[in-house]
């Protein structure tokens, strides 16, 4: 999500120096946009996976009754604090890396 929001603001900041005047975009033209830039870049320059040290990290704060049973009671949120469902936070705890 970080590349896509870094890509969005990138064709955001080229808008306004060509085009100022304009109006925006929707925010979902603006996101098949970045997603197009990312598919352009990823084609243009290959696609590498890089090494663990350049992937993005994802935050999530997950109570840990949550991550034992679904059906629990408690919080699963992004860093920025965007809720997620608990089947997502165990998928995403399946390969992470967790501080308790």
């Amino acid at each position: 999500m970080q590349a896509l929001t870094a890509a969005r603001e990138s064709l955001y900041r080229r808008r306004q120096d060509e085009a100022p005047e304009t109006d925006p975009p929707t925010m979902e033209q603006q996101q098949a946009d970045a997603l197009a830039l990312l598919a352009e870049s990823a084609l243009h320059h290959g696609i590498e996976p890089g090494a663990p040290t350049e992937r993005y990290q994802v935050v999530v704060h997950v109570d840990a009754a949550v991550l034992a049973d679904a059906e629990q009671p408690g919080q699963s949120l992004l860093e920025d604090g965007a809720k997620v469902s608990a089947e997502t936070s165990q998928r995403l705890a399946c390969d992470a890396s967790r501080v308790w």
